[in-house]
């Protein structure tokens, strides 16, 4: 643990130093987290979800496809529910303790907003069409500048067309911009795209 505090007020050091014209957050991972709350751990217990509910939920098929789809939440739930042969509204449940379970970093928030006389900040998050509305029911939206969901866009991390589309619909060149994410292969994919990019453990 202290080593991973260490590790955070790095990369909140460097943030700062850099003074990015463009900060890109990553939503689920770095600013929310999926907390083991007594819920979530019988959830997975019952189920034998041996990944963890997060792991669980997001290497289904159904999920990824729906990552850079515009698919509505009900039709993901129900894809889910029959690759995992677990009934609809079962499913259903096991979504809102996921939901449930996620909470904000409002350390990391408060230090992401003393960047921004300096850098604009963004949320980037790999999530389904309902991203932005979960986004909204967790933080006020209005401490970012926008956000950016790639089941909106049909792009997500690490694909390297969607750095091209950022430079080009926040018309500023990688170089100006800066990533920070929990997943090895989004921080190297931005990084050969020529962003900075920290990984947030």
């Amino acid at each position: 643990m202290r080593k991973k505090k260490e590790h955070r007020a790095k990369v909140l050091e460097a943030l700062e130093r850099e003074a990015t014209d463009i900060l890109l957050v990553d939503f689920g991972g770095v600013i929310s987290r999926c907390r083991r709350t007594s819920r979530c751990r019988r959830t997975e217990r019952e189920f034998l979800m041996a990944d963890g509910l997060v792991d669980w939920l997001f290497a289904a098929p159904a999920s990824v496809e729906a990552l850079t789809r515009a698919t509505p939440y009900e039709d993901i739930i129900r894809g889910l529910s029959v690759y995992r042969r677990i009934n609809f509204e079962t499913m259903r449940t096991i979504m809102d303790v996921y939901v449930e379970a996620n909470a904000i970093d409002t350390a990391l928030l408060q230090a992401l907003q003393r960047c921004r006389p300096v850098s604009k900040l963004y949320i980037l998050s790999n999530y389904w069409s309902n991203g932005r509305e979960f986004i909204a029911n967790k933080l006020d939206v209005r401490l970012f500048d926008g956000i950016f969901i790639s089941a909106e866009i049909g792009l997500k991390k690490p694909d390297p067309r969607l750095w091209t589309y950022l430079s080009e619909v926040l018309m500023r060149p990688a170089s100006s911009m800066t990533l920070v994410d929990d997943e090895a292969e989004n921080i190297e994919g931005a990084s050969k795209a020529g962003l900075k990019a920290h990984l947030w453990i």
